[in-house]
């Protein structure tokens, strides 16, 4: 392979106008069954590990993040275990300061059937 300026200048001289980057595609925005917030499957957990169901325990790492002029800042970060359609924390750490009994009673919804391994933007 070439380097790009060494191939884009080898097609110019060649008479050849080079292709056009592709324009990036915009998520693939879901809605979970029953309503919740939106969510962005970016990555899918393997195949036969248990998928998040309502009632089960799970453990989630998060990032709550904004971006303001192209600059992105990490809001809260954290990983916990709770109940799946409940609130309440079972373990784990926050670094902020969000109710997250409120936040994840929110997320709930949109993690299900997401399986270990997998990610997601809500």
């Amino acid at each position: 392979l070439r380097p790009a300026a060494a191939s884009s200048a080898a097609t110019q001289a060649a008479g050849q106008v080079a292709p056009k980057a592709a324009p990036k595609a915009k998520p693939k925005l879901q809605r979970p069954p029953g309503g919740g917030l939106m969510y962005e499957e970016i990555v899918v957990g393997p195949e036969g590990g248990k998928a998040a169901a309502v009632g089960r325990d799970v453990e989630v790492r998060f990032a709550v993040k904004t971006t303001f002029q192209n600059k992105e800042k990490v809001l809260e970060r954290g990983e916990v275990v709770f109940r799946m359609g409940e609130g309440d924390i079972l373990d784990g750490w926050v670094d902020g300061n969000a109710d997250m009994e409120e936040v994840l009673a929110q997320w709930s919804r949109s993690l299900v059937g997401m399986r270990p391994g997998g990610r997601r933007r809500v």
